[in-house]
């Protein structure tokens, strides 16, 4: 059974990411960004006493937010049940838009976009959007008309 809780930090340490999402910890983990998570609508999804993962939306403007999602790699089966719950928080969400952006080589995370409702507004992607010059997707979902 899938537990939803509230994202607390600490949870983080739970995780053992996919090899994809390693380099994200390091960000996501500082005090700064942190802060910023817990600013936002964040939680832990808990699967039989094991954190299979954190995730949430921060605040880009007052009708936007940011999608961001730390998965471990052992979260199997239970991330098709976590994902029903993910779009179900984001449909009722106080943002009318939420995006995300995913590295195009990371298959796992472009499926799971989709997955989820998130639709690729760039399908060209969006080139030197990484660190090492990567190239980015960038995907949108709409969930209500604006408040």
């Amino acid at each position: 059974m899938i537990n939803v809780v509230p994202f607390n930090p600490v949870h983080l340490k739970y995780l053992t990411l996919q090899d994809a999402q390693a380099a994200d910890l390091e960000t996501l983990g500082t005090p700064e960004y942190q802060e910023l998570l817990l600013r936002g609508e964040s939680f832990t999804l808990i699967n039989n006493g094991d954190v299979i993962m954190c995730c949430g939306v921060f605040p880009l403007t007052a009708n936007a937010g940011r999608a961001w999602a730390l998965v471990d790699k052992d979260a199997g089966r239970g991330l098709i049940v976590a994902s029903r719950k993910i779009a179900a928080f984001f449909k009722k969400s106080k943002y009318a838009r939420i995006d995300t952006t995913v590295e195009r080589g990371f298959v796992n995370g472009q499926r799971w976009c989709k997955l989820i409702g998130f639709i690729n507004e760039t399908p060209n992607g969006m080139k030197h959007y990484g660190d090492a010059g990567e190239t980015y997707d960038l995907y949108g979902l709409y969930t209500a008309e604006m408040k």
